[in-house]
């Protein structure tokens, strides 16, 4: 897998099959549709699927947002690590 981001969203992806089989992407992109680099891959639910043999890959290319989109309602909250004062060996 790999993926550009740009105003905090993603532009670009590809993945790579591991093995055989049905591949799944969640459609995360806010409402952006992505241009795939190959045929056939179907919208099911909220995922996009598409079969690939092993090895082959797959790309989308979204358009970049106009603003940064706001974060997703299930994000992490900040961790703040208090130090303990003790000096590491």
């Amino acid at each position: 897998m790999s993926a550009r981001r740009e105003n905090n969203a993603t532009t670009w992806f590809r993945v790579e099959a591991g093995s055989t089989g049905r591949l799944k992407i969640r459609d995360n992109f806010g409402g952006r549709e992505p241009k795939w680099s190959r045929r056939g891959v179907k919208k099911a639910g909220r995922n996009f699927e598409v079969h690939l043999k092993k090895g082959q890959a797959i790309e989308a290319r979204l358009p970049k947002p106009g603003a940064i989109p706001a974060p997703p309602a299930n994000q992490a909250l900040p961790v703040q690590v208090k130090s303990t004062g003790a000096k590491e060996p």
